[in-house]
């Protein structure tokens, strides 16, 4: 990560600030209608991680590294659903198969999906190159279950199968409109067993975005010394989280630009909607030790039940 100095000295060194800061101009018309088409690429991996610690260290104050803050996400969803070795579990999307590595540790099945073609490969590398790849044959032999898949959160083929559905990435408000992020939720419902429970996570919270409680510009260094600068941007009127990803060359050179942009719910949003599509016994949390969230908690962390 660059030290202070160095990032005055990329602000004022840097040509194509000017630039930047005029590509919030017809956002909405350079952003992509869903983030998956163009924003995760062969770099993915790369400044995921660096992205990914840097706001588990500064904007969720969570002062951990990732990989820490996932175990603490995983073992949290674990103690809030009550999930037990033996059950069955959708984590969409797996992403990076971040959580995933840890639910397979307390022997609970998992059907990792994601939209993306190169997420699923990197899980899957990344998984049976690992020490865990011992256990897994161990676990095979035991009729323990895992699988991948590639597919869209608005069109699970699955009906009445899972015990618990983990949506632990911020990836509720994905798609343009309100009707489509209620397919999603539509979705999930239709996908788990009777008694079946749903966990949403999501560091975003409404509350704090319309506060502008929120890092409005993130500089981050990638391992190949590339630099990666990162804008935020609340839209009060849409109520969406807008972001542009900058990507420069170790020598300054501006690389590329990738735009998304993300509806955001407030917590009486959150429940009217998983209402509106039947879900029951709604609650919300801002910790994972079963806290009722209070305004400005940085965490929104949501349990439903079918």
């Amino acid at each position: 990560m660059l030290e202070s100095n160095s990032l005055d000295k990329w602000i004022q060194d840097t040509q194509n600030q000017v630039n930047i800061e005029k590509n919030w101009n017809d956002f909405y018309k350079k952003c992509p209608t869903n983030r998956y088409e163009t924003f995760f690429d062969a770099d993915y991996e790369i400044w995921l991680n660096a992205v990914m610690d840097y706001l588990a260290k500064n904007e969720w104050k969570e002062n951990i590294w990732i990989d820490e803050l996932s175990q603490i996400e995983a073992e949290g969803a674990i103690k809030l659903c009550w999930i037990k070795k033996g059950d069955l579990i959708l984590n969409v999307p797996c992403g990076r198969w971040r959580h995933d590595l840890h639910f397979i540790s307390k022997w609970i099945n998992v059907v990792w999906w994601d939209s993306n073609l190169l997420v699923i490969k990197k899980a899957k590398d990344n998984l049976t190159s690992r020490e865990l790849k011992q256990n897994m044959l161990d676990w095979k032999n035991k009729r323990w279950k895992i699988k991948y898949e590639t597919i869209h959160m608005n069109d699970i083929h699955y009906t009445n199968t899972f015990d618990v559905v983990t949506n632990l990435m911020y990836s509720i408000g994905y798609y343009p409109n309100d009707d489509e992020n209620k397919k999603v939720l539509q979705e999930f419902y239709k996908s788990l067993k009777q008694w079946g429970k749903l966990i949403i996570q999501t560091s975003v919270p409404l509350d704090k975005a319309e506060k502008w409680y929120y890092d409005k510009v993130q500089r981050t260094e990638l391992l190949d010394s590339r630099k990666l600068l990162i804008q935020k941007q609340y839209d009060l009127e849409s109520k969406k989280m807008n972001w542009i990803w900058t990507f420069f060359s170790k020598h300054w050179e501006m690389l590329k630009q990738q735009y998304y942009s993300t509806q955001i719910y407030s917590d009486q949003d959150f429940e009217n909607n998983l209402k509106e599509v039947w879900f029951k016994d709604i609650h919300i949390y801002g910790n994972r030790q079963w806290a009722k969230r209070i305004p400005f908690d940085s965490n929104v962390i949501i349990v439903a039940h079918k």
